[in-house]
C-alpha cells in the first residue's frame, strides 16, 4: 500500500498476500510447535491465530452493519483485552483455531467486497467504533 491511495482491489490484494505469507509460515511449523506456549509471552502461535481470528470477526461485524454489537472486551484497555481473550480461548484446539481463522478471514473479505471506496479510509463512518480504530 506504500502511501498510495487505498482502493478495494489493492486492499484485498494486500490482505490476500499477507494471508498467503502467513499460510506459508504456518505450513513450515510442526503442529506441536504451533501449540507450544512462549512464542509471544505465554501465548502460543495458535493463541495468536485465535486472537487475529476474533479481531477479524469483530471487524467484519463492523463493516457489515456499521453498527456492531461489540464484545465487552472492547471496553477494557488493550493489555486487559488481550489477557481476557487469552484466558477465554487458551483451551481452544488447533483445529478449532484454524477453522475459526478460515471463517473469520472469509467474512472479513466478504465484508470488504461490499464496501464503497469512501468507507476504507474513514473510521468515522462507523457508529460506536472502539477507540483502538480511531486515528487523527
Amino acid at each position: 500500500m506504500n502511501g498510495e491511495p487505498v482502493n478495494q482491489a489493492s486492499f484485498l490484494e494486500a490482505i490476500h498476500d499477507a494471508r498467503r505469507v502467513r499460510g506459508e509460515l504456518l505450513a513450515s511449523i510442526h503442529a506441536s510447535d504451533i501449540t507450544r506456549c512462549g512464542v509471544v509471552g505465554e501465548w502460543s502461535t495458535k493463541d495468536t491465530i485465535s486472537h487475529i481470528s476474533w479481531f477479524e470477526r469483530e471487524v467484519a461485524d463492523l463493516l457489515e452493519t456499521k453498527e456492531p454489537i461489540w464484545s465487552e472486551l472492547w471496553n477494557v484497555p488493550p493489555d486487559d483485552l488481550n489477557d481476557a481473550f487469552y484466558k477465554q480461548h487458551r483451551e481452544q484446539s488447533l483445529e478449532e483455531a484454524l477453522s475459526d481463522s478460515t471463517e473469520g478471514f472469509s467474512r472479513l473479505v466478504s465484508a470488504i467486497k461490499t464496501m464503497e471506496y469512501i468507507d476504507l479510509p474513514d473510521p468515522k463512518r462507523y457508529k460506536c467504533i472502539p477507540p483502538i480504530f480511531e486515528h487523527g
